[in-house]
Order: structure tokens, then C-alpha cells, then sequence
């Protein structure tokens, strides 16, 4: 949850409840270590509980790059596939935002992609990306990005994927 949000909360100028994602997003950060084939029950309880597009794209996007982090590279592709739907779910009629979204997305999914290894994947999404810049100022920063990721990808050499292994913990909160 954002600071102002939280203030607000605290103040009782919020009007709203925490969405499902400001809710649980942290609730698994200071676990201990989990093995990788381990539900985080967190992150599925924001993906369940979602009310709108942002957080449930969010959410998808999360456990997708954690999948992939952790060597789950299926179960991250699915989960991105899934954010690419978040639409079909909660429609929106701002074409502007959608298409914004889906550039985050698919700019997420090529350096997942890049970081296994998976040139092909990481091409493909890199592209995917790029058809979603028509209109978008070349000075925004997500343009930018995908600008400075295109030469990484154009030099990427197939590779073993990271594999399964078992999350490190985080250092307690101070």
C-alpha cells in the first residue's frame, strides 16, 4: 500500500477498503524460505479476490515474474498469458489504458523471457511490445525501456533456465 494511501487510512480520509492486492501483497515477505513448489497464498488470494484490472494484472504479473525466477517457467508463461486477459474480466473502455497495460505486460514478459534464456520468447514479446507503442510518446518511459532492452535481446544466447530451487528469506523488518 502507498504511504499516502495508508495516511489516509489512518487519518480516515480514505473512503475505501485495501484492495485485495494492497492487502496481501506483503503478507508473505518475512517468511521463511519456501520450496519452489510451495503455494504462495498470498499472491493467489490477491489474484482471487481482485476487484478491478490494475490489481489483478498486477498480481498476475508478480507471481509470473516469481515463477519464472524460481525456474517455473510454464507456470510464469501462463500467468502472463492470463495478465494479457485481465479485459475479458474486468473490461475497460479506455483503449489508452489497455494498450498501456498490455505494453507493460508484454515488456515484463520479454525480460522474463531474456533472463531464462529464451530468445525466441523473448523476441516474440519484445515485438508483441512493440505493436502496443503506436501513440505512445517515444519519451515515455516504458518506450524507453523497451528500446534499451531490443539490443539485449537481439544479443541473447539460448541458455539453461535458473532451476527450481527454494526462495531466500528476506532480512526482518526494521
Amino acid at each position: 500500500m502507498t504511504e499516502s494511501v495508508q495516511q489516509s487510512r489512518e487519518a480516515g480520509t480514505a473512503d475505501t477498503p485495501p484492495s485485495a492486492l494492497e492487502s496481501t501483497a506483503g503478507a508473505g515477505l518475512a517468511a521463511e524460505p519456501r520450496e519452489a513448489t510451495s503455494d504462495d497464498g498470498a499472491i493467489h488470494q490477491a489474484i482471487d479476490r481482485t476487484t478491478n484490472a490494475n490489481d489483478l494484472v498486477g498480481a498476475l504479473r508478480s507471481k509470473a515474474f516469481r515463477d519464472f525466477a524460481i525456474g517455473r517457467v510454464d507456470e510464469g508463461r501462463t500467468l502472463f498469458s492470463r495478465a494479457m486477459d485481465v479485459f475479458t474480466r474486468f473490461p475497460n473502455g479506455s483503449a489508452g489504458y489497455v494498450q498501456y497495460t498490455h505494453l507493460q505486460t508484454q515488456l515484463g514478459w520479454a525480460q522474463t523471457e531474456l533472463f531464462v534464456h529464451a530468445c525466441g520468447e523473448a523476441r516474440t514479446h519484445l515485438a508483441a511490445a512493440e505493436g502496443y507503442t503506436a501513440g505512445v510518446s517515444q519519451a515515455d518511459s516504458r518506450v524507453q525501456q523497451l528500446r534499451q532492452l531490443a539490443p539485449l535481446v537481439a544479443a541473447c544466447v539460448p541458455g539453461a533456465s535458473p532451476s527450481r530451487g527454494t526462495l531466500p528469506s528476506l532480512p526482518p523488518a526494521s
